[in-house]
C-alpha cells in the first residue's frame, strides 16, 4: 500500500514504529493523516505487533475497519473491533465458550471513541498492552481522556493524531511534535482519455447549445451524465422557475428543442464511455476503502448504479448528505455536494471522476488520490473554446 502515500507520509513509518516513540502529529483534516496511520498500523500488525488503534471518529473508524477486516481475511491476524460495550461482552463470552484469548497479544484491537465512555469497557481494557497505540482524534469526553492517557502509558510506541489547535493528552507530554499543517500536498496522478471524432462532435454540440441557454454546468471537460442533464432540463424544464439557467439565456424556441432531442439521441447512440472506461480499469488495481467523487449529483447516481452491477461482491454506497457514520462499503460514490466530516472525513483513498471544487482538492489529495480522470488537453481546449465563443 505505501505506494499510494506521498514522500512525507512514507517518511513518518521508521520514526513511528522505533521502539519507545511518542509521536503527536497534528495536522488539518484533508493531510492524509488517518490514510498513513492505516498503512503503519497495518504493516505493525503484519509483523505480529499487537495494535491498538482507538478512532474518535465514526468515519475514520469505518476506514480502519475495513482495511483490518481484509488484513483478517487474508493473512488470518486476529482483529477485535469493539464499536460498544455489548460488543466487547460478547467477545468476552466467546472467549469464555470456547476457550480462546480472543484479545491475544499478537491481534489488533479496534475501539471506537464512543465505546470509551462505557465504564465496562475502560476496566477491561485498562490492562491492555501493546506494541503499537494509535489514538485518532482528540477524546470528546473527560472518560475517554482517562482511558487513553492509559492506553498511552500502557504502549511501547503510540501515535496520536490532532487538528492543529486540539489539547494533546496529559500522558504525552514529552512526545515528539510533527506538523503537517502548511505542507503543499502534490497534484494527484492524472488518467488521460480521448473522445473519437463521432463523441467530440457530439460533445460540442451539446455544450455550444446549453451555453446558449446559460445551463449552469458547463465545463470544458463535460461527463456524459451531465450533458445529458443539461439536454433534459433545456426539454422538460421551465428555466425561468428552476434556476438552472442564469438570468439572460436565451429564449428556448422549437429549434433549441430539437436541436438538444437531436444530441440527446447521439449520446444515446454512443459506445462506451472512455470516462468510464479508464474508472473500471483504475479500480482493478485502487485500494479500498475508496471514494470516487464527482461534481455534479446526477454524475454520482450514474456511477453508483453502474458500480453496483460489476461483478463481484463488493459494496457500493452511494452517499447523500450528513451522516452519523457511514455503513461498511468497499466503494462509497459522491458528489461535492455530499461531502462532510461525518462521510469522508479521512482515511478514504480517492478517484476524482471529474475536477473536484477547489476548497475539496486537498482534502482528498492527502485522503490518498489514487487517479484524477481528465480529458485530453487539446480535446478540453477545444471544448472550452466552444463555451468561450457562446459568452461572447
Amino acid at each position: 500500500m505505501r505506494a499510494h502515500l506521498t514522500e512525507r507520509q512514507r517518511n513518518m513509518f521508521d520514526t513511528v514504529l522505533q521502539d519507545g516513540n511518542t509521536v503527536i502529529l497534528r495536522s488539518p483534516v484533508g493531510s492524509g493523516a488517518s490514510t498513513m496511520a492505516r498503512e503503519i498500523a497495518l504493516e505493525a500488525a503484519g509483523r505480529g505487533m499487537s495494535v491498538t488503534i482507538v478512532a474518535d471518529f465514526l468515519g475514520d473508524y469505518s476506514s480502519y475497519d475495513y482495511a483490518f477486516e481484509m488484513l483478517s481475511q487474508e493473512a488470518g491476524v486476529p482483529v477485535v473491533a469493539i464499536q460498544s460495550a455489548a460488543d466487547l461482552r460478547l467477545v468476552i463470552e466467546e472467549a469464555e465458550t470456547y476457550d480462546v484469548d480472543f484479545v491475544a497479544d499478537h491481534s489488533t484491537l479496534l475501539v471506537a471513541g464512543d465505546a470509551l465512555d462505557s465504564p465496562f469497557v475502560a476496566k477491561e481494557l485498562a490492562w491492555r498492552s501493546s506494541s503499537l497505540l494509535i489514538v485518532d482524534g482528540s477524546p470528546r469526553t473527560d472518560r475517554r481522556a482517562q482511558a487513553v492517557d492509559h492506553l498511552i502509558r500502557h504502549s511501547r510506541r503510540r501515535l496520536i493524531l490532532l487538528e492543529p489547535t486540539a489539547e494533546a493528552p496529559e500522558s504525552a507530554a514529552t512526545a515528539l511534535v510533527v506538523e503537517w499543517a502548511d505542507e503543499k500536498l502534490p497534484e494527484p496522478p492524472t488518467r488521460d482519455f480521448r473522445l473519437d471524432q463521432n463523441e467530440l462532435r457530439t460533445m460540442r454540440r451539446g455544450i455550444v447549445l446549453l451555453s446558449k441557454h446559460k445551463w449552469f454546468f458547463v465545463s470544458g471537460d463535460p461527463t456524459r451524465p451531465s450533458l445529458y442533464e443539461g439536454l433534459a432540463a433545456l426539454q422538460e424544464e421551465d428555466p425561468d422557475s428552476t434556476g438552472h439557467f442564469d438570468v439572460g439565456a436565451e429564449p428556448i424556441d422549437e429549434v433549441a428543442l430539437q436541436e438538444a432531442e437531436h444530441v440527446q439521441r447521439d449520446l444515446e447512440a454512443l459506445g462506451p464511455d472512455p470516462r468510464l472506461v479508464v474508472l473500471t480499469e483504475v479500480l482493478e488495481s485502487a485500494p479500498r476503502p475508496l471514494a470516487v467523487v464527482t461534481q455534479a449529483p446526477w454524475d454520482a447516481d450514474f456511477l453508483a448504479a453502474i458500480l453496483e452491477e460489476l461483478p463481484g461482491d463488493e459494496r457500493v454506497w452511494r452517499a447523500r448528505g450528513r451522516l452519523a457514520g457511514p455503513p461498511p462499503f468497499d466503494i462509497v460514490v459522491c458528489s461535492d455536494l455530499d461531502i462532510s466530516d461525518d462521510l469522508v472525513r479521512r482515511g478514504s483513498y480517492s478517484i476524482w471522476w471529474d475536477e473536484p471544487e477547489d476548497d475539496l482538492r486537498s482534502w482528498f489529495s492527502g485522503a490518498g488520490c489514487v487517479a484524477k480522470l481528465q480529458l485530453d488537453s487539446e480535446q478540453q481546449s477545444f471544448l472550452l473554446r466552444e463555451v468561450a465563443k457562446t459568452d461572447h
